[in-house]
């Protein structure tokens, strides 16, 4: 399982714990919100684990801020990160979630 997290050291903590639970993670650095990021992210999952099977698409924020407080940059990355995030991080790993399909038929 590869743990993709904008705070490297969350997501090496994350990937401790899996690994301490018996599982096989490790973690990259990177913001779904960056096209070139999810790329990396995509291509590191390939290299580390010959491939992906799955990908879930969990990152979301919300500012703590009331709406009527949040500022139009508030609510851009909150879009940025929660819809075109989850756009770029299929985008980037379609290429490797279709090569998986075509190994199992």
């Amino acid at each position: 399982m590869l743990i993709a997290a904008r705070d490297l050291s969350q997501g090496e903590a994350a990937a401790a714990e899996i690994r301490a639970g018996g599982g096989v993670a490790s973690a990259v650095a990177a913001d779904v919100s960056k096209a070139e990021d999810n790329l990396r992210m995509a291509q590191t999952a390939v290299e580390r684990y010959g491939g992906i099977d799955v990908l879930c698409c969990n990152a979301g924020i919300f500012p703590a801020a009331k709406l009527f407080e949040m500022s139009e940059a508030d609510w851009d990355q909150v879009l940025d990160v929660n819809l075109k995030g989850t756009f770029l991080s299929v985008q980037a790993c379609l290429p490797a979630l279709k090569a998986r399909v075509k190994d199992v038929s």
